[in-house]
C-alpha cells in the first residue's frame, strides 16, 4: 500500500514539473496533495464499523505519515521551487504537523492504557461515542469545505476542475486500495481502501497554503467532502452492525 501511494504522488510530481503555470499545473499539484497527503487519524472509526481491522490501519497511518514527511522535503521543492527551504527544514515542518494531530494522541492513549488501566477502563465504555463525534466532525469539515471554496476567489471552471481532480483522486484510492488487499479477505479489503482512501484533509490545506499555490488548499475541502460521502454511502450499505459499540 506504501509503494501505492509513493508511486502515486512521484509519478504526478514528475509530471507536474514539466506543465507550465496555469490552470493545469494547479490541477496537477491538487492531485499530488491528494496522493501524498497522510491517512487520518479518525480512519480507525469507520474502518471497524465496515468490519476492517483496527490495528491494521492505525499501522498504516502511521507508516503514511512516516513516509509523507520523507517524501514531500524530497520533491515540493523540485515542483514548487519558490519554496526556499531545504530538506531538513520542510522536514522538521512537516514532522511537527505530524506530531501534534497523530503522535502526540498515540503518546497519550499509551500512558492511559499503561500507566492508567482504570482511566482506560472508564474510557472504553464510551467507546461508541467516537462514531457520533466522528458525525459531527463531518458536518463541520463540510461547512468549512463549502465556506473555502465560495471564498476562495476562483473561477467556475477552475473550481470545476479542482472538483474532479479531487473525486477522481479519492475513488482511484479507494478502489485501488481495496482491490490489491481484495485476496486477502474481506476485512483486509476494507481496511486497505480505507488506509489509501480516507485522508488527514486538514495537512492537504495546510501544505497546499504553504508550500504550493495557496489555490491548491481548495482540494482539501472538496476531498473532505467526498471522502465523507463515500464513507456514508459505505455505511449505509454496510451489512456489518455493531450494537455494543453504539450503533
Amino acid at each position: 500500500m506504501l509503494l501505492i501511494q509513493a508511486a502515486l504522488f512521484m509519478a504526478m510530481a514528475a509530471a507536474t514539473v514539466f506543465v507550465p503555470q496555469g490552470g493545469a499545473r494547479v490541477l496537477f499539484e491538487c492531485a499530488m496533495l491528494c496522493f501524498v497527503c497522510p491517512t487520518a487519524a479518525a480512519a480507525g472509526v469507520i474502518t471497524i464499523k465496515l468490519g476492517g481491522d483496527l490495528p491494521g490501519i492505525m499501522t498504516y497511518t502511521v507508516l503514511a505519515n512516516a513516509l509523507a514527511s520523507v517524501l514531500i522535503p524530497v520533491m515540493v521543492p523540485i515542483v514548487h521551487p519558490a519554496v526556499d527551504m531545504g530538506f531538513w527544514a520542510l522536514f522538521w515542518a512537516v514532522v511537527q504537523r505530524v506530531f501534534s494531530i497523530l503522535i502526540l494522541p498515540c503518546l497519550a492513549a499509551w500512558l492511559i492504557r499503561y500507566c492508567l488501566p482504570g482511566v482506560q477502563r472508564r474510557l472504553e465504555r464510551y467507546a461508541g461515542w467516537a462514531f457520533y463525534i466522528w458525525g459531527i466532525c463531518l458536518m463541520l469539515s463540510i461547512s468549512l469545505a463549502t465556506d473555502s471554496l465560495v471564498g476562495s476567489g476562483i473561477g467556475l471552471g477552475l473550481g470545476l476542475g479542482i472538483a474532479v481532480v479531487s473525486l477522481v483522486c479519492c475513488l482511484l484510492q479507494f478502489a485501488l486500495g481495496r482491490r490489491a488487499a481484495r485476496r486477502y479477505g474481506h476485512s483486509e479489503s476494507i481496511t486497505a481502501g480505507q488506509a489509501l482512501g480516507q485522508k488527514n484533509t486538514g495537512f492537504i490545506i495546510w501544505l497546499g497554503i504553504n508550500y504550493l499555490t495557496p489555490v491548491t488548499s481548495v482540494a482539501g475541502g472538496l476531498y473532505a467532502i467526498w471522502h465523507n460521502l463515500f464513507n456514508s454511502w459505505q455505511l449505509l450499505h454496510s451489512p456489518i452492525r455493531h450494537p455494543s459499540h453504539g450503533a
